[in-house]
């Protein structure tokens, strides 16, 4: 017996994936926090460069990094944050964006209209959550994790350049919804009538 303390959910790690003997780590499914190969290879690297860092290295901190998940089916499904749900029951005050695949040409010429993404933001635009059904859902889901984790707002992601027509572009798109439907504020509305 080692002596390191664990409950019926796993073996119990701090921020840095050590467990309550500082010198022993536990990453992935033993420790119970997030039941998915790619976030136990994660918590793998984090561990190891904490492992062998001699100083501190606060950006290693597990809840510093959130998990996408996808599940690959027909068609694909992937989530990342809060789902408008989980959102609405923190109190979050949210907007959510949908953008349906087929009001794309390239999901549609590549025979997968079938789909749709789902932004969760507040009204300032942070984005909270992300859910993403149809074709390459698992590989779109990587723009917003990366968007959730930096805490970017839409409009970051709007100012990104996509390539014409990849699939990630639809991505690109439902930041420019969520754009359009700032453009309809009634302050906006009115200004506008008065410059023009």
């Amino acid at each position: 017996n080692a002596g390191i303390e664990y409950t019926k959910k796993g073996i119990t790690v701090d921020s840095y994936m050590r467990t309550s003997k500082k010198h022993i780590y536990a990453v992935g499914d033993c420790n119970g926090q997030t039941l998915f190969s790619h976030a136990a290879m994660h918590q793998g690297m984090l561990a190891l460069m904490h492992a062998v860092s001699p100083f501190s290295m606060p950006f290693l901190k597990r809840e510093r990094y959130v998990v996408p998940w996808s599940v690959f089916t027909e068609p694909e499904v992937a989530q990342v944050g809060l789902t408008e749900k989980e959102a609405r029951e923190k109190g979050f005050n949210i907007e959510v964006i949908k953008k349906d695949f087929r009001s794309y040409g390239r999901t549609v010429a590549d025979g997968h209209p079938e789909g749709f993404i789902k932004i969760v933001t507040d009204s300032g635009g942070r984005i909270h959550g992300a859910t993403i059904v149809g074709e390459n859902a698992s590989e779109l889901i990587h723009e917003w994790t990366m968007a959730i984790q930096y805490k970017k707002k839409m409009h970051h992601l709007m100012m990104m350049q996509h390539s014409f027509p990849s699939i990630s572009m639809i991505n690109k798109m439902v930041t420019e919804n969520w754009m359009m439907g700032k453009m309809k504020a009634p302050w906006l509305q009115k200004l506008i009538k008065k410059l023009v």
